[in-house]
């Protein structure tokens, strides 16, 4: 949830990608790791990005490869939900 959240808000989360987000928590019993998140997200918005990638960095090397690409093609179907995905987007999954 906090990969997704932090693509969403990367140019600021409106509320198409917020039902987005509120669905695939509810699909995956994660609103706990959403709210989580999205309270990470908000703590400090301008160190967001870089706290959730060494956090994203630490945890995904722990998880083997099949699981790490789930993630990632979760949250590209979760951006080509909303019928776009812009090449900051992708950058941001592949770093």
């Amino acid at each position: 949830m906090l990969l997704n959240s932090i693509i969403f808000h990367y140019h600021g989360l409106d509320d198409e990608e917020e039902q987005i987000l509120s669905r695939i928590a509810k699909k995956l019993d994660a609103e706990n790791e959403l709210s989580w998140a999205l309270e990470f997200i908000s703590t400090d918005y301008l160190t967001a990005y870089e706290r959730a990638r060494k956090h994203l960095k630490e945890l995904l090397l722990e998880l083997d490869k099949s699981k790490r690409l789930f993630f990632i093609n979760s949250t590209w179907k979760a951006n080509f939900e909303k019928g776009y995905i812009t090449e900051m987007e992708a950058t941001a999954m592949l770093n």
